[in-house]
């Protein structure tokens, strides 16, 4: 269905119930609410569409009366750089995050999530449209998302809820996109308390700062949660960067980790290691607002990230050039109250492309159509078991070619079925094929070994818009008989 249909189509709701929907929220004390163009259009077309039809029924039309959805509020939340096995999910020596461990034990915590890429835009592109980076086009930061592009913020608000976003960056500003489908947006950052100081970033100018502190982006959140008292559902996004490089963690977290004598890159991944125990007190402190509130039990918690970081476990210290598990395995818990069987672990391969419409599913809410990936809703609810076999795409941007040949050239494609993960590198040389059971460090490239699984995994890989990430039940047969789960 058209982006036009769908607008179209929203208005064949009951009047009385259409017209409350479209009532405006009041205006936000903390900051005016950001409208992309896009956003404007809908509306005021919405409100044409609404006023002729009020004009057709005249007097006639019944009391307006609130008919508000039925679903629970969302909160959804991304860590920026934050891989997996740095989390207290797995057997990390380091409790980095003792809130997020205790957030899987009341809900579920799936052991093998992927982010379809090393890089915030594309990942996030891919988490609010469930489309993968060839096919909704952010190949790379700076990029734009298309304001034709169905988000999953578009859907909720269509729905009837109550849309908010605080994002910790510029890399998630307004500029490129990420209002869209929100109410109220918030990427103000101040200066004076950035991480980074950058006038220009991916050929843009920076106007103000760059990043903010954690602390700032859960301040106001917590006072935006405050002041919904009206009923109506929400969904608030939060967006937390400080794991990112440079690694400079705050006083009460600073040296937490630290080691006597440490060699640079010990020291380094230390305080990487004390970034992320700072953002995971602060998203406690986030979840802490949901309790005070009376808000926990009728809302659905989703808490992910972007991507992980290469900490130079294959030559890389930060993130972007590479797709192993270091850089594309990320943390994804997910709790609802009553619903959610506390303390699963689903442990079969799942990928960002199945978050929207597995959150629309537990909402209540239709899938739309234009999402593709599946929704993992009944596995969460104790209904069934995954698809072990289900392949999970995995993309990086194109890269220049470089004089320095260990610098990254070109672009990748790979996916990962069952314990297998094949790579593509068209321009850097040999496709690469790893066994994750036997060898989870992705150390021993086996491509030449076992030429016959590259050649039926490369026909899985999504190159562009005109691949469907779909795996058909033949295929997926034909994988299973050739021992692709040991």
């Amino acid at each position: 269905m058209s982006r036009l249909s769908r607008d179209t189509a929203s208005f064949s709701l009951p009047i009385e119930n259409r017209a409350c929907h479209d009532t405006p929220p009041p205006m936000n004390i903390l900051r005016p609410t950001h409208e992309t163009e896009r956003t404007r259009m809908r509306r005021a077309s919405g409100r044409a569409a609404l006023g002729a039809i009020l004009l057709l029924g005249g007097a006639l039309l019944p009391a307006c009366t609130p008919a508000l959805p039925e679903g629970p509020n969302l909160v959804l939340v991304t860590l920026d750089t934050v891989r997996f096995d740095h989390t207290s999910l797995g057997s990390y020596e380091r409790d980095t995050t003792p809130r997020l461990r205790a957030l899987a034990a009341e809900g579920a915590s799936f052991e093998l999530a992927y982010a379809p890429t090393a890089t915030t835009g594309p990942t996030h592109a891919t988490l609010f449209t469930s489309l993968l980076p060839p096919q909704h086009g952010v190949i790379k930061n700076g990029v734009a998302l298309d304001g034709d592009l169905v988000t999953f913020a578009d859907h909720l608000s269509d729905e009837g809820w109550r849309t908010a976003a605080f994002v910790s960056s510029y890399v998630m500003s307004e500029r490129w996109g990420w209002s869209q489908g929100f109410g109220h947006f918030d990427d103000v950052f101040d200066p004076a308390g950035a991480t980074k100081r950058k006038k220009n970033w991916e050929g843009h100018k920076v106007d103000g700062g760059f990043d903010r502190r954690a602390s700032v982006t859960t301040a106001r959140a917590r006072a935006w949660l405050e002041r919904q008292r009206d009923g109506r559902p929400f969904f608030l996004f939060v967006h937390y960067y400080d794991p990112h490089a440079p690694y400079l963690p705050p006083i009460g977290f600073a040296g937490r980790f630290s080691t006597e004598e440490p060699t640079p890159l010990e020291g380094s991944i230390s305080a990487y290691d004390e970034e992320i125990a700072y953002t995971d007190d602060q998203l406690g402190l986030l979840l802490d607002a949901l309790d005070e509130l009376g808000l926990a039990e009728n809302t659905l918690v989703v808490v992910t990230a972007d991507h992980g970081e290469g900490l130079l476990d294959h030559g890389h210290m930060e993130h972007g050039v590479h797709l192993y598990d270091e850089q594309v395995r990320v943390p994804l818990l997910v709790r609802l109250p009553g619903v959610i069987t506390p303390g699963i672990r689903p442990d079969a391969p799942v990928e960002m492309l199945d978050v929207a419409p597995t959150l629309a599913d537990l909402l209540g809410v239709p899938v739309p159509e234009e999402f593709t990936g599946r929704t993992l809703a009944a596995t969460l609810r104790g209904e069934g078991s995954l698809d072990p076999l289900h392949p999970v795409r995995l993309f990086r941007r194109h890269y220049a070619p470089q004089p320095d040949q260990k610098s990254p050239r070109g672009v990748q494609y790979g996916v990962r079925v069952g314990d297998w993960k094949y790579i593509e590198r068209p321009v850097e040389g040999q496709p690469e094929l790893y066994n994750l059971r036997s060898d989870p460090a992705e150390r021993h490239n086996v491509f030449t070994r076992h030429p016959d699984v590259g050649a039926r995994l490369a026909p899985l890989l999504v190159r562009g818009p005109e691949d469907a990430p779909k795996l058909a039940p033949e295929e997926a047969e034909r994988l299973e008989a050739l021992g692709y789960v040991e």
